[in-house]
């Protein structure tokens, strides 16, 4: 009796957040040719039941739901389920869609006066690849030495000063980073976005500058994003950059977007919110390592992992507003995960 009781607690709390995510659907992107047999809501709710309830693999998504009606009706297979190859084949999809979806629970968070995201935060956090070590000397030869079993292809080697080398995949995301009464708004995810080790941040930050909500009025960022382009985009968006002291130091700015962003990050004011970094994107990346198993990823392949890492940020989200609209401390969520596992 218990254990059926507990079933039907899990069952209840999942089912309320795939309500949740249906609410967040944004407007279906167009495409060519012959429209899904299953809707882009349908496959999104499933993916985010898979990794709430940490089911690595493929079949065990389709076993779940299978065995569970509840939770497959309110994904949206009343009418049966996916083969478990169209599971795969649509979950690498899914990673160009994440950025519609998130963007659409930031603007909820937002709209419902949760957070301001005035100040945001972003950086890269490397995870790494399932499998042996392939070495960059090999890697460049293209050969995979005998008796080397189930390396990653995809993954490439990437340095953080933090991590050192580290052969896998990087996740960069955006939260909400603005100050008020301690500890300050909630570090609530904004946007999130992967790629294989060797991403770019200053890069990445450009093309998805686009994500951020227009609220947003300060950026803190690190030397890694020193990128006169960055800088000059940021500009025109009206977004201040704050990176730290030391990356104007070696040399005097020479052209004037470089001038003002040396001006701005070295108001006092600017001074101490940069060291909002430390209690808020940095222990974001550990926060999220250990509440969904992922410090190193879950998949092989790059087209997975595209999907999979910002996902996990999708998710968090959705907890999150969950929190909000109960009256919870809203980062608090790792009891709820337990609760749904």
């Amino acid at each position: 009796m218990a254990r059926t009781r507990r079933r039907s607690g899990e069952t209840g709390w999942l089912c309320r957040w795939l309500r949740r995510v249906g609410r967040l659907q944004p407007p279906p992107p167009r495409r060519r040719g012959h429209p899904d047999v299953y809707p882009s809501a349908a496959m999104v709710k499933a993916f985010f039941a898979m990794t709430v309830k940490k089911i690595k693999r493929f079949q065990g998504l389709w076993n779940y739901l299978n065995n569970n009606r509840p939770i497959r009706l309110a994904c949206g297979f009343g009418g049966g389920l996916p083969h478990r190859r169209t599971f795969t084949r649509r979950f690498r999809r899914v990673a160009s869609e994440l950025g519609g979806w998130m963007q659409r629970a930031a603007q909820e968070a937002i709209g419902r006066g949760y957070i301001t995201a005035r100040v945001v935060a972003a950086d890269k956090s490397l995870h790494p690849a399932r499998g042996p070590l392939w070495h960059a000397r090999d890697r460049r030869r293209r050969r995979v030495p005998a008796g080397l079993r189930g390396v990653d292809r995809d993954s490439r080697w990437g340095y953080s000063p933090y991590h050192k080398f580290v052969q896998g995949y990087a996740e960069h995301t955006i939260i909400n980073a603005t100050p008020g009464t301690t500890p300050g708004e909630a570090r609530f995810p904004l946007d999130a976005v992967a790629d294989t080790a060797q991403m770019v941040e200053h890069e990445v930050l450009r093309q998805r500058l686009g994500q951020l909500p227009t609220t947003a009025r300060k950026i803190l960022i690190d030397g890694q994003y020193d990128d006169t382009g960055l800088l000059s985009d940021l500009r025109g968006r009206k977004i201040a950059p704050i990176l730290p002291a030391g990356v104007f130091r070696k040399a005097a700015p020479k052209s004037a977007v470089r001038r003002w962003a040396a001006r701005v990050g070295a108001a006092g004011v600017n001074r101490r919110l940069y060291q909002r970094r430390r209690t808020t994107i940095e222990p974001h990346f550990g926060l999220d390592k250990k509440r969904f198993e992922n410090h190193t990823v879950w998949f092989y392949g790059l087209a997975n992992n595209r999907t999979h890492l910002p996902l996990v940020s999708f998710v968090i989200q959705v907890l999150m507003l969950d929190n909000f609209e109960q009256g919870r401390p809203a980062e608090d969520i790792q009891w709820l995960l337990d609760a749904a596992a």
